[in-house]
């Protein structure tokens, strides 16, 4: 979600609307590219996701990407690279703390099916992590 936070005005905003509509000590879950995503070309290729990112992209810089299913590609979207310190500071600032950041896993299903080497890259470097955090 905050990875379409084209500024940091922008994140900081959104930030503050995530904290007003949380009640006191709720809890925000949501999706968010990963602050360590990997830099090399085709690296999520295989999990359907079509990721172009700058070996130099800092806070605030735009990266493209797309997601493969079957014979369908979608068209680009643009997301905005963002820190973990950017991210958490931005957050913070918005009354929303005891943030963790959660890598999504496979299910067993999903390794039955590709095997466990299949998964290891995304597992070393998710393309997106899930971030908890609750109003304080």
């Amino acid at each position: 979600l905050l990875h379409y936070a084209s500024s940091r005005e922008h994140l900081n905003g959104m930030c503050r609307s995530i904290s007003r509509n949380l009640k006191p000590a709720g809890r925000f879950i949501g999706y968010q590219s990963n602050y360590d995503i990997a830099r090399k070309p085709h690296y999520y290729d295989k999990y359907c996701f079509n990721v172009r990112i700058s070996e130099q992209a800092g806070d605030g810089q735009p990266f493209v990407f797309s997601v493969t299913l079957g014979d369908y590609t979608s068209p680009d979207i643009t997301a905005y690279y963002w820190s973990k310190e950017s991210l958490e500071s931005a957050l913070h600032d918005a009354a929303l703390t005891e943030i963790r950041w959660v890598v999504p896993t496979p299910s067993p299903d999903g390794i039955a099916k590709q095997g466990a080497d299949f998964w290891a890259d995304v597992m070393r470097s998710p393309f997106e992590l899930m971030v908890i955090c609750r109003k304080s």
